[in-house]
C-alpha cells in the first residue's frame, strides 16, 4: 500500500543513501506521488492499495511488477510502463524473464517500435534499467475485486 508515510520514508532513505539528486525529501516525495499517479492512470482499476513501492533489486521471481522509465527519475519519458510477472531471475538482476500482463499509457518507440509485444509474451529484461518498481500485491479474481476490471474487461494495452 502506498500512502504519504511510505513515500516520505522512501524519499528520505533514497536521499540518505545518495541515490537521489538533491537533499529536499519533501519535493522528492511529491515528485514520486505525481509519477505514481501518472503510472496508475494507464492501468485502470489498479490503485495505491494494490501496489507497493520497492527497489527493483529486491524483486524476486513470482512477483508482479510495474516497470516504468519515469519512476524515481528526474527526467521525463514518454515510454509506456510495463506490467508483468518476473518468471525467473539469475544471480544478477541483469538477466530476468518477464511475462507481460499489460502496458500503461505512453509511447514505445525504443523498446517496441513496431508494437509487436503483446500481453502474454515473455521477454528478457535488464532489471538494472529501472531503479524503482511498483509491486502489485493484489491478486486478480474472476468474481470481482480491485483488479477485476483491468484483467477481465480492459484491453491491457493503453499505449498511444
Amino acid at each position: 500500500m502506498i500512502n504519504n508515510d511510505v513515500l516520505i520514508k522512501f524519499a528520505r532513505s533514497r536521499i540518505n543513501s545518495g541515490h537521489c539528486l538533491g537533499d529536499n525529501w519533501v519535493d522528492y516525495a511529491r515528485t514520486l506521488r505525481r509519477q505514481i499517479l501518472d503510472i496508475e492512470s494507464g492501468f485502470p482499476g489498479i490503485g495505491d492499495n494494490d501496489l507497493d513501492l520497492a527497489l527493483t533489486e529486491t524483486v524476486k521471481p513470482g512477483m508482479v511488477v510495474i516497470l516504468s522509465d519515469t519512476l524515481d527519475t528526474l527526467g521525463q519519458s514518454d515510454s509506456a510502463p510495463v506490467l508483468g510477472k518476473i518468471l525467473e531471475s539469475s544471480e544478477s538482476p541483469e538477466k530476468a524473464l518477464l511475462e507481460i500482463h499489460g502496458f500503461g499509457k505512453g509511447l514505445d518507440f525504443i523498446r517496441d517500435p513496431d508494437r509487436l509485444l503483446r500481453p502474454g509474451q515473455v521477454i528478457g529484461v535488464n532489471l538494472l534499467e529501472w531503479p524503482t518498481s511498483l509491486i502489485l500485491k493484489s491478486k486478480p479474481r474472476d468474481n470481482g475485486g480491485s483488479l477485476y476490471f483491468y484483467y477481465n474487461k480492459h484491453t491491457r494495452d493503453s499505449r498511444w
